[in-house]
């Protein structure tokens, strides 16, 4: 019987009578046993390719099996792709399957799709019951294949099937909501009860087992469990009513007659309404039922077992309640003891007596049960509050109930022990600990300061007690080389902040100096960017690698220089830092001061054997034409020279600085561009150029003092 519609992807085959399997004849010796279509399927084959009709008929006839593959490819789809309408619809006939698969997923309507212009095929295969919007292992379906292919009319009949069966499921949907479709949409919903019968003990499996996990959760172990198993029989025993109560309303009408959506428009159309046979019995009294969507019938069982099952699960609902909230009355008396106060009882309430140091009213409230993981705005706890601002007995009246969210974060990624020792409380910190916190708990997601020990080494407003906390903290195990999710770590904290004492205390307990994040980045480089003298020789001191730099090449000294720190940078040369260090880009110390034009860099970086050749005049300054100037010196100073150039220079918008050392006595005859002259001038005479803008200062240097030591 056939009581649903062909969906969007679904049809009907033609069937053909087959004949009953023969008996295999007894095997004898010297006989060939090899499968017979395995011999005929070269035949078969030729004959699908060439679409010779009478041969595939002659074949299936004989018992050839059309329904068997060769390669993951079926006879259906050679025919598909080939064309063969005719021999296709005589496979359809002979009972293949026309939703078989190949090995990449592709069905005869793929084939077709993708190989085909003509749309006979495809309507044949879609009249079959081809699922048309099958995809294959690429995930395509039939229609995207004839639309990547150009199959512009065969992608239009796609279409307009899909479209019809979409129209056809409505209708067939709509008829079953009517009084003449009901039997058929009872008998669907008894197909479906009849698939779930093998799981019937799964509801008092599933509902016992949740209710012992409830009960075990809320100490009514046995009540709650008796709860859930109740309820799952509950539920088989309404299935066994209800579906009794579908065949016996189905029993009236059995056996329905085959009905599709063709076989009803056509009656439809003729005019003619269903012939069901009715043999209602006792069902017969009332008309109403036709019209209505109740099952029909005495169901007092069904309303008897309901009303009992309801009984039990309040009965027991009662007690279980009972057992559970028997703390309630306690907790509602405390509530009205807040009230009685003109406080609310609520969670901004509560955080807000906590934030005044509220004591009594706070102990209130935690009688009461108020939840001490409420949180405000800034989703702090009551426990945070207390501990940032230090205040110990509510601190230790909270910490007991949370202590399960001791290492719960705020909306700034902080912890209670975080938020205290930022916050310089170290009597809050030293209460916490002995609480049982986690000195060493980093927040997961947190990439600043996130743990105790780093948030007190990131402090703003560093003081005493934060040195305090620091020891204290130390003094409980905390890792001193721990670091957060952007890799850094306590000692690489205090060097950002300059912090000498505590950099100290971190290297006496096992700090390695020369630790490093993932971008090469250290205390060294930390202390020389941020301009503190003094932690760079406390590091120096403690084996740190002077001539350590960051993933692309930066050294501390670069660092120093390119922040103006000429008091670190002189510390750094003293402690043997490489002067003639290149980053990634071949810049050094000295290309990077000459670049910015500090001169004071130069000159210091010049006096420690920094080699002037890193220093590039820009190639826009030695093209451009600058004034002709002459020069034809003869034992002549150096100084006198440059004040020469100077003038042409100036023509041009140029200011040439001529630095005291320029003394020389030099000979030099030259004629050109100020510019160029200058530049050749330069290099003779070992002197440095220092541009900045249309600035320049000249500065001499001794080429013995350079030094090699690169890195």
């Amino acid at each position: 019987m056939e009581n649903q519609v062909p969906g969007p992807s679904k049809g009907y085959q033609k069937q053909i009578k087959k004949e009953p399997p023969k008996i295999a004849p007894e095997k004898k010796a010297n006989v060939d046993y090899s499968s017979p279509a395995a011999k005929k399927w070269p035949q078969l084959l030729e004959a699908l390719e060439s679409g010779d009709v009478e041969s595939v008929k002659k074949q299936i006839e004989e018992g050839m099996n059309v329904s068997i593959s060769r390669g993951g490819v079926t006879p259906l789809m050679i025919a598909a792709s080939k064309g063969h309408r005719d021999v296709a619809e005589v496979l359809i006939q002979a009972g293949v399957n026309v939703n078989e698969r190949s090995d990449d997923g592709w069905t005869a309507l793929h084939k077709a799709a993708y190989d085909q212009k003509e749309t006979g095929i495809v309507e044949l295969l879609m009249e079959s019951g081809v699922v048309i919007d099958a995809r294959n292992k690429a995930g395509k379906t039939a229609l995207q294949l004839a639309e990547e292919k150009g199959h512009r009319d065969l992608a239009l009949s796609i279409k307009k099937h899909l479209e019809k069966n979409q129209d056809d499921t409505r209708e067939w949907e709509a008829f079953l909501k009517t009084p003449e479709g009901k039997p058929y949409r009872l008998k669907r919903q008894q197909e479906s009860l009849s698939r779930y019968f093998k799981l019937l003990w799964l509801p008092p499996l599933a509902l016992g087992g949740a209710g012992f996990l409830i009960g075990l959760l809320s100490g009514a172990i046995v009540i709650a469990g008796i709860i859930g198993v109740a309820s799952g029989l509950l539920v088989v025993a309404f299935y066994f009513v209800y579906e009794r109560m579908l065949s016996s309303y189905l029993d009236n009408y059995e056996p329905l007659p085959p009905l599709n959506i063709q076989i009803l428009r056509e009656k439809r159309n003729a005019g003619e309404h269903l012939a069901l046979k009715e043999n209602r019995k006792e069902y017969a009294q009332s008309d109403a039922y036709a019209e209505s969507d109740s099952l029909p019938g005495n169901n007092r069982l069904l309303k008897m077992i309901a009303a009992a099952g309801v009984v039990l699960v309040v009965l027991l609902l009662i007690g279980s309640i009972a057992w559970i909230y028997r703390d309630s009355f306690a907790r509602r008396y405390y509530v009205y003891k807040v009230e009685k106060t003109g406080i609310q009882f609520s969670d901004e309430a509560f955080l807000s007596e906590v934030s005044k140091n509220n004591e009594e009213v706070v102990d209130l409230f935690l009688k009461a049960g108020i939840s001490p993981i409420a949180v405000n705005d800034k989703g702090q706890t009551a426990l945070m509050i207390a501990a940032e601002k230090g205040y110990v007995n509510i601190l230790s009246r909270i910490i007991g109930p949370s202590a399960a969210s001791f290492n719960q974060a705020d909306v700034s990624g902080s912890t209670a022990l975080m938020l205290a020792a930022r916050s310089g409380q170290e009597p809050a910190v030293q209460t916490l600990i002995e609480q049982g916190v986690d000195v060493n708990y980093t927040v997961p997601t947190h990439t600043g300061a996130a743990s105790a020990l780093q948030t007190a080494l990131d402090a703003p407003d560093f003081k005493t007690e934060h040195m305090n906390i620091i020891k204290i903290l130390i003094e409980h195990g905390a890792d001193v080389k721990g670091r957060n999710k952007a890799d850094q770590f306590p000692l690489l904290f205090a060097a950002e902040h300059g912090r000498e004492a505590a950099a100290k205390l971190l290297i006496e307990h096992g700090a390695d100096a020369n630790d490093a994040d993932l971008k090469g980045n250290n205390a060294l480089l930390s202390a020389a960017c941020k301009g503190y003298p003094g932690l760079v020789s406390l590091l120096s001191g403690h084996g740190v690698n002077i001539k350590s730099a960051s993933t692309d090449g930066q050294t501390s000294l670069m660092c120093a220089i390119q922040a103006g720190h000429l008091d670190t940078a002189l510390v750094l040369l003293e402690k043997g830092a490489p002067v003639n260090a290149k980053n990634s880009s071949g810049a050094t110390a000295l290309s990077d001061a000459a670049r910015t034009g500090d001169v004071t860099a130069v000159h210091l970086l010049l006096e420690h054997g920094a080699d002037p050749g890193s220093v590039n005049v820009p190639d826009a300054f030695i093209s451009f034409k600058g004034k002709v100037v002459t020069v034809n010196a003869r034992k002549s100073k150096l100084s006198d020279v440059l004040k020469n150039i100077a003038k042409s220079a100036s023509q041009d918008g140029y200011t040439i600085n001529i630095m005291p050392s320029n003394d020389q006595i030099i000979t030099y005859r030259s004629k050109g561009p100020w510019n160029k002259v200058l530049h050749e001038l330069a290099r003779r005479s070992n002197l440095v150029l220092i541009l900045k803008d249309t600035k320049m200062d000249v500065m001499k240097y001794d080429p013995a003092a350079i030094k090699k030591d690169g890195m």
